[in-house]
C-alpha cells in the first residue's frame, strides 16, 4: 500500500472517530489545513516511509 491518498483515508477516518476537532486557541487568518489534517499527514508520511 504505497498510495499515500488511500492511506491518508484511512489514517484520517480513524482519528476522526478518536477526537474530537475542537480549536485550541483564536486564529486570524483561516488555516489551509485542519491540525487534524496536519496530524494524519505526518503519521501517513512516517508509516509509508517518506523521511522530508
Amino acid at each position: 500500500m504505497n498510495n499515500l491518498y488511500t492511506n491518508y483515508e484511512k489514517i484520517l477516518k480513524v482519528l476522526r472517530k478518536i477526537s474530537n476537532e475542537t480549536l485550541l486557541s483564536y486564529q486570524r487568518r483561516i488555516p489551509r489545513m485542519k491540525d487534524l489534517d496536519v496530524v494524519t499527514l505526518a503519521l501517513t508520511a512516517e508509516y509509508i516511509g517518506i523521511n522530508s
